[in-house]
């Protein structure tokens, strides 16, 4: 093979992977953009952590609030009503990351049927988590932030399962509520009447403490797909980000509010 011979194969060779070159940046834009906003494990606890509260009673329970916003309202910080149950009108809040620690905040609202306890933020300059309604797919990862057994601030990564219809054994103050009914059911002792709850949860595969109740349950990007609000070792249940969001808008007060 002679030298023209040999410099056509090279030239041809080096077209060959400008063309690829080429092809590959025109393919790859929007698969970086993906990766550019999937967070890493620490990045969203870092994201998360000034934005998440322990959140405590002074009968010495409690579990985990964050702050959140529906269009229109006030920031607030959302639990579970089970973590403010039975209290006098007053939750504690702690955040070391905010150097806050057991500061009183007033509760707002309540909704035993959607599990949900609103408390009021009052620095309304503090960011607040994003809470998307976008549908998960099965097999989507997902993170619960949160104070697994009144502890430190903890991250546990698990995925999603499915959207289905559940009943639970529901707070007898909420029996005559739309969404509950009175259900009979055999015990030791005998037949016994009590009120269970019927509402839309997240089916997920994720490890939950008490103390989780109330966590966000956040996607890769870091925002809010789901209040947890029961779950065990193996399982874990959370309220969708709709009905969250859609809570958050009818129970937080109004910007323009006092």
């Amino acid at each position: 093979m002679n030298f023209r011979n040999i410099a056509a194969v090279v030239i041809g060779a080096m077209l060959a992977c400008l063309a690829l070159v080429i092809y590959d940046s025109r393919q790859t834009p929007a698969d970086l953009v993906v990766d550019i906003n999937l967070k890493t494990v620490k990045e969203i606890y870092t994201y998360a952590r000034d934005k998440v509260y322990m959140i405590t009673n002074a009968q010495g329970g409690g579990g985990t609030g964050f702050r959140a916003q529906a269009p229109g309202k006030k920031k607030v910080i959302v639990t579970n009503f089970h973590v403010c149950h039975g209290s006098d009108g007053f939750m504690n809040i702690s955040n070391t990351f905010l150097r806050i620690a057991a500061r009183p905040a007033r509760i707002l609202a309540r909704d035993a049927v959607v599990d949900t306890c609103l408390l009021e933020e009052v620095d309304q300059t503090l960011p607040a988590l994003t809470v998307d309604v976008a549908a998960l797919e099965p097999g989507d990862d997902v993170l619960q932030v949160g104070h697994g057994r009144l502890e430190s601030l903890t991250v546990h990564v698990g995925h999603y399962r499915e959207r289905k219809r559940i009943d639970i054994k529901w707070f007898d103050d909420a029996c005559d509520a739309a969404h509950t009914k009175k259900k009979t059911v055999d015990t030791f002792f005998g037949p016994v009447e009590i009120c269970v709850a019927s509402f839309d949860a997240l089916d997920l595969a994720l490890v939950i403490f008490p103390g989780n109740s109330g966590s966000p349950m956040l996607d890769r990007a870091g925002h809010v797909r789901g209040l947890m609000f029961a779950g065990g070792a193996n399982a874990a249940g959370a309220q969708p980000a709709d009905l969250l969001l859609s809570a958050l808008a009818r129970l937080s007060p109004d910007v323009s509010a006092p």
